[in-house]
């Protein structure tokens, strides 16, 4: 047997309402990095030529000790993709949670340096979008909820 259930016309603008933010949520990116797609070629000494897919950018970061003299350095980073299927030069926006903080003080190895050994990263896993096609976040806050002022039609 199959049951009705009545919904009000608000009830059904709550539901809409929540399922647009839920999405927008998703969607959002928390460290978003301007990037481009690239492709590099190395040639080993025995002839054989290696391809690798990478994501450009520039990364920033402050030089010097905290409370004194600072400056903000920019070197350009290659984040390593396992695919091969890209668009090259395709200009995007990407979520960089790849990138581990370099201070002053950590003697940690270079990473994303377009080394041709590096563990490369599965593009599913990276979050991403046209730059074209990006905005910027929603705002945090909730509008207020004025249903009666919007009408719902077939």
């Amino acid at each position: 047997m199959k049951k009705l259930i009545k919904i009000k016309e608000k009830d059904l603008h709550k539901i809409v309402k929540r399922v647009i933010t839920e999405e927008k949520k998703f969607h959002v990116m928390d460290n978003p990095t301007e990037g481009k797609f690239i492709i590099k070629k190395w040639k080993k000494r025995d002839g054989e030529v290696i391809t690798k897919a990478f994501i450009e950018y520039e990364y920033e970061y402050w030089t010097g000790t905290p409370g004194e003299y600072q400056t903000k350095d920019k070197i350009t980073k290659y984040l390593p993709l396992c695919e091969h299927n890209i668009v090259v030069g395709k200009e995007i926006k990407f979520d960089n949670d790849f990138v581990p903080y370099i201070g002053p003080s950590q003697n940690i190895k270079t990473f994303h340096n377009g080394d041709p050994r590096e563990d490369c990263i599965n593009l599913n896993d990276v979050t991403y979008t046209d730059l074209s096609e990006y905005g910027p976040p929603p705002s945090e806050e909730e509008p207020e909820d004025n249903w009666w002022n919007n009408e719902i039609t077939d």
